[in-house]
Protein backbone atom coordinates (compact mmCIF):
# COMPACT_ATOMS: atom_id res chain seq x y z
CA UNK A 1 0.00 0.00 0.00
CA UNK A 2 1.36 3.41 -0.99
CA UNK A 3 0.83 5.62 2.06
CA UNK A 4 2.42 8.59 0.31
CA UNK A 5 0.11 8.53 -2.71
CA UNK A 6 -1.05 12.05 -3.49
CA UNK A 7 -4.73 12.94 -3.42
CA UNK A 8 -6.23 13.18 -6.89
CA UNK A 9 -9.33 15.05 -5.77
CA UNK A 10 -9.26 18.65 -6.94
CA UNK A 11 -11.26 21.66 -5.94
CA UNK A 12 -12.08 22.47 -9.54
CA UNK A 13 -14.09 25.62 -10.27
CA UNK A 14 -14.53 26.39 -6.57
CA UNK A 15 -14.52 30.10 -7.32
CA UNK A 16 -17.60 29.64 -9.51
CA UNK A 17 -19.67 28.13 -6.70
CA UNK A 18 -22.34 30.19 -4.97
CA UNK A 19 -21.63 31.76 -1.59
CA UNK A 20 -23.86 29.22 0.17
CA UNK A 21 -22.03 26.34 -1.53
CA UNK A 22 -18.67 27.77 -0.52
CA UNK A 23 -19.83 28.23 3.07
CA UNK A 24 -21.04 24.62 3.12
CA UNK A 25 -17.62 23.39 1.96
CA UNK A 26 -15.87 25.49 4.62
CA UNK A 27 -18.17 24.20 7.38
CA UNK A 28 -17.63 20.59 6.26
CA UNK A 29 -13.87 21.10 6.36
CA UNK A 30 -14.02 22.59 9.87
CA UNK A 31 -16.25 19.77 11.11
CA UNK A 32 -14.00 17.17 9.50
CA UNK A 33 -10.90 18.61 11.18
CA UNK A 34 -12.66 18.88 14.54
CA UNK A 35 -13.80 15.25 14.35
CA UNK A 36 -10.29 14.15 13.41
CA UNK A 37 -8.79 16.00 16.41
CA UNK A 38 -11.28 14.39 18.78
CA UNK A 39 -10.58 10.93 17.36
CA UNK A 40 -6.81 11.14 17.75
CA UNK A 41 -7.20 12.58 21.26
CA UNK A 42 -9.55 9.76 22.21
CA UNK A 43 -7.09 7.09 21.05
CA UNK A 44 -4.16 8.99 22.63
CA UNK A 45 -2.15 8.79 19.43
CA UNK A 46 1.57 9.64 19.88
CA UNK A 47 2.58 13.10 18.75
CA UNK A 48 5.50 15.51 18.67
CA UNK A 49 4.66 19.05 19.77
CA UNK A 50 6.30 22.06 18.16
CA UNK A 51 5.47 25.18 20.15
CA UNK A 52 4.72 28.49 18.49
CA UNK A 53 8.07 29.84 19.75
CA UNK A 54 9.65 27.75 16.99
CA UNK A 55 8.17 30.06 14.36
CA UNK A 56 9.84 33.14 15.85
CA UNK A 57 13.19 31.52 16.57
CA UNK A 58 13.87 29.08 13.74
CA UNK A 59 11.28 28.67 11.01
CA UNK A 60 12.39 31.47 8.68
CA UNK A 61 16.07 30.49 8.63
CA UNK A 62 16.12 26.71 9.03
CA UNK A 63 16.66 24.83 5.76
CA UNK A 64 14.02 22.40 4.52
CA UNK A 65 16.31 19.43 5.03
CA UNK A 66 17.19 20.35 8.61
CA UNK A 67 13.51 20.95 9.36
CA UNK A 68 12.59 17.50 8.03
CA UNK A 69 15.33 15.93 10.13
CA UNK A 70 14.15 17.79 13.23
CA UNK A 71 10.63 16.45 12.72
CA UNK A 72 12.01 12.93 12.25
CA UNK A 73 14.02 13.19 15.47
CA UNK A 74 11.02 14.56 17.32
CA UNK A 75 8.79 11.68 16.22
CA UNK A 76 11.32 9.16 17.59
CA UNK A 77 12.65 10.92 20.70
CA UNK A 78 11.56 9.86 24.19
CA UNK A 79 8.79 12.14 25.44
CA UNK A 80 10.33 13.19 28.77
CA UNK A 81 14.05 13.09 27.92
CA UNK A 82 14.19 14.04 24.23
CA UNK A 83 16.70 11.23 23.63
CA UNK A 84 17.02 8.83 20.69
CA UNK A 85 19.67 6.56 19.15
CA UNK A 86 18.91 6.47 15.42
CA UNK A 87 22.00 6.15 13.26
CA UNK A 88 22.89 8.19 10.20
CA UNK A 89 22.48 5.02 8.16
CA UNK A 90 18.90 4.55 9.34
CA UNK A 91 18.02 8.19 8.72
CA UNK A 92 19.76 8.19 5.34
CA UNK A 93 17.75 5.14 4.30
CA UNK A 94 14.47 6.74 5.41
CA UNK A 95 15.00 9.96 3.45
CA UNK A 96 16.73 8.35 0.48
CA UNK A 97 19.68 10.70 0.92
CA UNK A 98 23.42 10.04 1.27
CA UNK A 99 24.96 10.20 4.73
CA UNK A 100 26.92 13.35 3.86
CA UNK A 101 23.62 15.21 3.31
CA UNK A 102 22.23 13.88 6.59
CA UNK A 103 25.44 15.02 8.29
CA UNK A 104 24.93 18.55 6.92
CA UNK A 105 21.39 18.58 8.30
CA UNK A 106 22.62 17.37 11.68
CA UNK A 107 25.29 20.08 11.79
CA UNK A 108 22.73 22.78 11.05
CA UNK A 109 20.52 21.61 13.93
CA UNK A 110 23.53 21.47 16.25
CA UNK A 111 24.71 24.93 15.19
CA UNK A 112 21.25 26.33 15.91
CA UNK A 113 21.26 24.73 19.36
CA UNK A 114 18.26 22.51 18.68
CA UNK A 115 20.03 19.20 19.33
CA UNK A 116 23.07 17.67 21.03
CA UNK A 117 24.60 14.59 19.36
CA UNK A 118 27.66 12.67 20.60
CA UNK A 119 28.92 9.12 21.15
CA UNK A 120 29.67 7.74 24.61
CA UNK A 121 32.43 5.56 23.25
CA UNK A 122 34.13 4.03 20.21
CA UNK A 123 31.81 2.06 17.90
CA UNK A 124 28.78 3.02 19.96
CA UNK A 125 25.62 4.59 18.56
CA UNK A 126 25.47 8.35 18.88
CA UNK A 127 23.07 9.72 21.48
CA UNK A 128 20.91 12.51 20.09
CA UNK A 129 19.06 14.85 22.44
CA UNK A 130 16.48 17.46 21.56
CA UNK A 131 17.21 20.67 23.47
CA UNK A 132 14.62 22.99 25.05
CA UNK A 133 13.80 26.32 23.46
CA UNK A 134 11.38 29.22 23.76
CA UNK A 135 9.93 31.62 26.31
CA UNK A 136 9.23 30.99 30.00
CA UNK A 137 7.84 33.49 32.51
CA UNK A 138 8.48 34.19 36.18
CA UNK A 139 6.89 36.89 38.32
CA UNK A 140 9.32 38.88 40.45
CA UNK A 141 8.07 40.34 43.73
CA UNK A 142 10.71 42.81 44.98
CA UNK A 143 11.10 43.38 48.71
CA UNK A 144 10.99 47.14 48.22
CA UNK A 145 8.03 47.81 45.92
CA UNK A 146 8.56 51.57 46.14
CA UNK A 147 11.75 51.42 44.09
CA UNK A 148 10.94 48.96 41.33
CA UNK A 149 13.25 50.64 38.81
CA UNK A 150 16.25 49.92 41.06
CA UNK A 151 14.99 46.37 41.71
CA UNK A 152 14.80 45.67 37.97
CA UNK A 153 18.37 46.89 37.43
CA UNK A 154 19.53 44.70 40.33
CA UNK A 155 17.67 41.74 38.82
CA UNK A 156 19.39 42.36 35.46
CA UNK A 157 22.86 42.60 37.01
CA UNK A 158 22.33 39.41 39.07
CA UNK A 159 21.02 37.51 36.03
CA UNK A 160 24.01 38.54 33.89
CA UNK A 161 26.35 36.96 36.46
CA UNK A 162 24.43 33.69 36.04
CA UNK A 163 24.91 33.73 32.27
CA UNK A 164 21.52 35.14 31.29
CA UNK A 165 22.02 37.89 28.73
CA UNK A 166 19.37 40.67 28.80
CA UNK A 167 17.84 41.12 25.34
CA UNK A 168 15.29 43.85 25.91
CA UNK A 169 12.70 45.31 28.27
CA UNK A 170 9.07 45.67 27.24
CA UNK A 171 6.76 48.10 29.05
CA UNK A 172 3.14 46.92 28.82
CA UNK A 173 0.73 49.78 29.30
CA UNK A 174 -2.98 49.28 30.04
CA UNK A 175 -5.01 52.50 29.68
CA UNK A 176 -2.20 54.60 31.17
CA UNK A 177 -3.22 53.18 34.56
CA UNK A 178 -1.50 49.80 34.86
CA UNK A 179 2.08 49.12 33.88
CA UNK A 180 3.84 45.76 33.69
CA UNK A 181 7.57 45.46 33.00
CA UNK A 182 8.80 42.43 31.07
CA UNK A 183 12.56 41.77 31.10
CA UNK A 184 13.68 39.21 28.50
CA UNK A 185 16.92 37.26 28.97
CA UNK A 186 18.57 34.74 26.66
CA UNK A 187 20.47 31.57 27.54
CA UNK A 188 21.19 29.47 24.44
CA UNK A 189 17.73 29.02 22.82
CA UNK A 190 15.85 29.69 26.03
CA UNK A 191 14.30 33.08 26.68
CA UNK A 192 13.65 33.62 30.37
CA UNK A 193 11.16 36.43 30.98
CA UNK A 194 10.91 38.13 34.36
CA UNK A 195 7.87 40.31 34.87
CA UNK A 196 7.03 42.98 37.41
CA UNK A 197 3.36 43.88 37.95
CA UNK A 198 1.92 47.23 39.07
CA UNK A 199 4.90 49.32 38.08
CA UNK A 200 4.56 52.98 39.01
CA UNK A 201 4.27 55.47 36.16
CA UNK A 202 6.53 57.85 38.08
CA UNK A 203 9.40 55.33 37.83
CA UNK A 204 9.23 54.69 34.10
CA UNK A 205 11.49 57.63 33.26
CA UNK A 206 14.04 56.39 35.82
CA UNK A 207 13.85 52.87 34.38
CA UNK A 208 14.36 54.08 30.81
CA UNK A 209 17.38 56.14 31.91
CA UNK A 210 18.95 53.17 33.72
CA UNK A 211 18.36 50.84 30.76
CA UNK A 212 19.91 53.34 28.36
CA UNK A 213 23.04 53.42 30.53
CA UNK A 214 23.13 49.61 30.39
CA UNK A 215 22.65 49.67 26.56
CA UNK A 216 19.49 47.55 26.85
CA UNK A 217 16.67 48.09 24.36
CA UNK A 218 13.38 49.30 25.86
CA UNK A 219 10.06 49.47 24.04
CA UNK A 220 6.39 50.08 24.84
CA UNK A 221 3.32 47.95 24.07
CA UNK A 222 -0.24 49.15 24.64
CA UNK A 223 -2.54 46.37 25.82
CA UNK A 224 -6.34 46.21 25.92
CA UNK A 225 -6.90 44.17 29.08
CA UNK A 226 -5.54 44.30 32.60
CA UNK A 227 -2.99 41.63 33.45
CA UNK A 228 -4.04 41.79 37.11
CA UNK A 229 -7.44 40.37 36.15
CA UNK A 230 -5.99 37.60 33.97
CA UNK A 231 -6.49 34.05 35.25
CA UNK A 232 -3.31 32.92 33.51
CA UNK A 233 -0.86 35.82 33.52
CA UNK A 234 1.99 33.84 31.94
CA UNK A 235 -0.14 32.77 28.98
CA UNK A 236 -1.45 36.32 28.57
CA UNK A 237 2.10 37.67 28.58
CA UNK A 238 3.23 35.03 26.11
CA UNK A 239 0.37 35.91 23.73
CA UNK A 240 1.16 39.62 23.98
CA UNK A 241 4.86 39.02 23.42
CA UNK A 242 4.17 36.91 20.31
CA UNK A 243 1.95 39.69 18.98
CA UNK A 244 4.70 42.24 19.60
CA UNK A 245 7.34 40.10 17.84
CA UNK A 246 5.04 39.45 14.89
CA UNK A 247 4.48 43.16 14.40
CA UNK A 248 8.06 44.25 15.03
Amino acid sequence: MDFQKKSTKKNENFFLKSTSEKNKVFEELKESYGSWKKEIQAMNKPFFAIHSDFKQLFLKDLSGGALKLYLYLGFHAKYYTGELWHTSEEISSFFGKDQRTIGIWFKELEDRGLIFREQKGFRMKANTFLKPYGFTFTEINPINSNHLASSIVQNIEASKKLGFNPQMVLILNHSLKEYTILVIYKNENNFICSYFLNFLESEIKILRYNLKNLSIKCDNLDIEHSLNSSKNKELSLYTLLQKYLDEE
